[in-house]
């Protein structure tokens, strides 16, 4: 595919946008250190792929996305419709893809959590029957299947990373794989200029500020725990609320 031809098509898979720069509707700042950076246009990846038993096949496989840490590809659909997915590990230009009811070895191929067997990767998976993909999106992500329970409401437990486990529909969709990029964890911006280009705005010591701006601030302050700006732990302190979810099977150790 020529390049000035691709470029076109992924800019119709694009939309503008609009900064916020961590202000709420009122502009009162609501998250700080965020402001600037350059312009970013929003790519639109198609987390559903409605189109079941139609295959795609991939145009361009390595798509750099400054919104998301993960790679995306360009999708071409037999029906002539361009899509962008996420892109997983070992999926190279020329390989198809599909939505299928039933189990079929293939990289990034989508499947009903039924079908899959146990310990296959999975990414990009619906959180309830019919939204979305909103379970491991990020680069290296990727889930299994522990166990599948047709007796107690057809439910299926997966298992992040982190040793969390969730009890999901069985009819939920997942895609087979690991997300690409798996070694963005050890970028390392070396540079200020990066991270102002980021929408990243410096972070400024407590210690060095006045004691009504901070706990930390002023020179009577004579240590213990380090607390934020709000006067909650700043390490090690817990900050995950405990909400009530039923599709929680077992929490993550710490």
């Amino acid at each position: 595919m020529k390049q000035n031809y691709s470029s076109k098509i992924l800019k119709n898979l694009t939309i503008t946008l609009k900064k916020k720069n961590g202000r709420n509707n009122q502009g009162v700042i609501t998250v700080r250190h965020k402001g600037g950076g350059l312009k970013k246009r929003y790519k639109l990846v198609d987390y559903t792929k409605f189109f079941m038993n139609l295959k795609g096949i991939v145009l361009i496989n390595n798509i750099y996305d400054p919104i998301r840490s993960s790679f995306i590809s360009l999708v071409l659909y037999k029906n002539g419709i361009f899509s962008l997915i996420l892109k997983p590990r070992l999926l190279n230009i020329g390989d198809t893809i599909s939505l299928l009811n039933n189990f079929c070895l293939g990289i990034a191929n989508s499947f009903p959590l039924r079908v899959i067997p146990d310990g296959v990767f999975l990414y990009a998976l619906e959180y309830k029957q019919g939204e979305y993909s909103k379970i491991a999106r990020a680069a290296g992500a990727y889930i299994y299947i522990v166990n599948k329970f047709t007796r107690l409401g057809n439910k299926v437990l997966i298992r992040f990373r982190s040793k969390e486990e969730y009890l999901l529909n069985c009819n939920v969709l997942g895609s087979m794989g690991r997300l690409d990029n798996i070694n963005h964890r050890y970028l390392k911006y070396k540079t200020a200029g990066i991270n102002r280009r980021r929408g990243i705005r410096p972070t400024v010591r407590g210690v060095a500020m006045n004691p009504i701006d901070h706990f930390h601030g002023g020179r009577s302050y004579i240590g213990g725990d380090p607390v934020s700006i709000y006067g909650k732990l700043a390490k090690g302190g817990r900050t995950r609320k405990n909400i009530s979810n039923k599709n929680i099977y077992k929490r993550r150790n710490g």
